[in-house]
């Protein structure tokens, strides 16, 4: 597999990510892998169409590093829950005490 593709498997399980706990639960931390994540993507198509190909290579390794613990707690709650978001989310609610009504919780529709 090509750095390329390793790319887009990255982008796209990350992508997928989101839509499971922590990032579901937290506000805050929904928007800070958010943009970390636009940002990582514009910095590899930027070193990209400079020339640099081995920018692939290093696809996201910086926001591996540091959300990291985030992103196996999404692989676990995926993985446990397949597609059901919804039941995904209301668990990590309660193992959290949160409600809908706190004010870092998202809104999910």
């Amino acid at each position: 597999m090509s750095d390329k593709d390793t790319f887009h498997e990255k982008h796209l399980e990350y992508s997928k990510l989101t839509k499971y706990p922590p990032f579901t639960i937290s506000l805050k931390k929904a928007r800070e892998f958010g943009n970390d994540f636009l940002k990582e993507e514009d910095r590899i198509f930027s070193e990209v169409d400079s020339g640099n190909e081995d920018a692939w290579a290093r696809a996201f390794s910086t926001m591996e590093v540091k959300w990291d613990d985030d992103i196996e707690e999404a692989r676990l709650y995926q993985k446990r829950y397949g597609d059901n978001i919804l039941e995904a989310r209301k668990a990590a609610m309660k193992l959290n005490n949160l409600t809908e009504d706190d004010k870092d919780v998202p809104l999910f529709i």
